[in-house]
């Protein structure tokens, strides 16, 4: 399953909405114009303010997809914060520090 998951994930992010946003709209190949940035401030220097909110809605969207599709998954990257307890509880104690009083 999660293996389905990074893959999606990936394969959202991989999909630059601002250069298909602007080709869909008829606005031309968005890294020849402008800055030749594919993002939400070189589509609203191409097609205004409004076709760049919308490609930031997008982008947000892709993100919140991302992030909601991992959450489904265990956490197997993740650290436990019991792994770190155990890792200070087989530690030996600084001997090098004492009070000197």
């Amino acid at each position: 399953m999660y293996v389905i998951v990074l893959v999606i994930s990936y394969l959202l992010g991989s999909v630059p909405m601002g250069l298909v946003f602007t080709q869909l709209m008829g606005r031309g190949d968005l890294r020849k114009v402008g800055s030749g940035n594919i993002g939400a401030t070189n589509v609203m220097r191409v097609g205004g303010l409004r076709m760049a909110g919308a490609v930031w809605l997008l982008d947000m969207a892709k993100a919140i997809v991302a992030v909601l599709l991992g959450h489904q998954t265990p956490d197997i990257f993740a650290m436990p914060p019991q792994a770190n307890q155990c890792y200070r509880q087989k530690r030996k104690p600084n001997m090098h520090v004492h009070n000197k009083a």
